[in-house]
């Protein structure tokens, strides 16, 4: 209810202000009056519990807010987005890490074989345990061009239990060691040698032969190299140039 003034305070003697028991008992009624109305107020909340505001803003509330609402993405478009994220994932599962790849060029003086023990090109891929590696290679080599004598061969060395399948594209005619065309020899196996690639001259009649493959280790790390050997002995030096280049990627 609305307080009513009474009576009217006046400053000072002449202003005439009563102080009287009535107009005391009158604030005393006023102020009764106000806790009355408060204390009906704290009984009418005791046991009730608050309730947040934005609880009626919520999905489902009776205020709801939509996404659109304050410019938040629909349910729609959150979908898009996951199944964009989710396509650069796979994609990126697929594609090589280039932290995985390594390349090694034979040394700048080139490496020479005068018999047919064979030796380390420098073309190799260090493999941890359980891994398996594609690689290729570019060999440049000359040798002998005396025939049947000073053509080339190849193997690859490796850890135990590992395994390699490769081929080796190079120059048919290792029995007259003329450029007869071209020939693939396989690698099926380790520390086993292929069959001869012609050697068809020194110098400006260098040669070329590329190989393609794979290696796998097995429970022990270890390092895959590429050897070769004069298939048959000549006192000319079959040489692996420098510049040969060898590419690996870890690929499992």
């Amino acid at each position: 209810m609305a307080y009513t003034p009474n009576p009217t305070w006046v400053d000072g003697q002449a202003g005439g202000t009563p102080i009287t028991a009535a107009a005391l008992q009158h604030i005393e009624s006023g102020i009764a009056a106000a806790a009355t109305v408060a204390d009906d107020a704290a009984t009418a909340l005791t046991g009730k519990a608050s309730t947040t505001h934005k609880t009626s803003h919520a999905t489902g509330g009776s205020d709801a807010i939509a996404p659109a609402d304050i410019g938040a993405a629909t349910d729609t478009a959150l979908s898009a987005l996951d199944a964009t994220v989710a396509g650069l994932a796979s994609t990126k599962a697929n594609i090589t890490d280039l932290t995985t790849v390594t390349r090694v060029t034979v040394t700048a003086a080139g490496v020479t074989s005068s018999s047919t023990t064979f030796v380390a090109t420098g073309l190799q891929i260090v493999a941890g345990a359980n891994e398996a590696w594609e690689f290729t290679a570019l060999v440049h080599y000359d040798g002998d061009a005396t025939a049947s004598v000073g053509n080339i061969s190849f193997k690859v060395t490796g850890p135990s239990g590992g395994g390699v399948f490769a081929n080796i594209h190079g120059l048919n005619g290792a029995a007259t060691n003329t450029a007869s065309g071209h020939r693939t020899e396989p690698i099926f196996a380790l520390d086993t040698a292929t069959g001869a690639l012609a050697t068809v001259g020194t110098g400006n009649a260098r040669a070329a032969c590329l190989i393609t493959g794979y290696v796998t280790s097995a429970a022990t790390a270890g390092t895959f190299a590429l050897m070769f050997n004069q298939a048959a002995a000549s006192a000319t030096p079959t040489k692996v140039y420098g510049g040969s280049v060898l590419t690996a990627a870890k690929v499992a």
